[in-house]
């Protein structure tokens, strides 16, 4: 995949913080430009443990382990309100061989 070729919108939405009752709140919901694959890949998680993602998915932008996507726009202001929305299990982010490019890849 040539970096750039984003044709797919998601929505995007950013772990803020902790609720203060074991729950966690997110960033207002903004749109952004991937390219979603729904398939399988073996990552390791942050404990060191094998896990297996449902998705990976390319961006443009950064994004943050325990925040949420979701293939397609909503203004829901919880990802745990919207049906197929996905937790980020694992973010990477590796520049082009010039370093004027990256690829960014979120497992869900």
């Amino acid at each position: 995949m040539t970096f750039g070729t984003f044709p797919q919108t998601a929505t995007y939405w950013a772990l803020a913080g902790n609720d203060g009752y074991g729950g966690m709140t997110f960033s207002t919901p903004v749109a952004v430009t991937v390219f979603w694959q729904d398939v399988n890949q073996k990552y390791m998680n942050e404990s060191g443990e094998e896990k297996v993602s449902k998705s990976k998915v390319f961006l443009e932008q950064d994004v943050t382990v325990g925040s949420y996507l979701y293939l397609g726009t909503s203004a829901a202001s919880s990802p745990y309100d919207v049906s197929g929305a996905y937790e980020i299990k694992s973010f990477s982010k590796v520049p082009s061989l010039d370093a004027s490019e990256f690829e960014r890849k979120a497992l869900l």
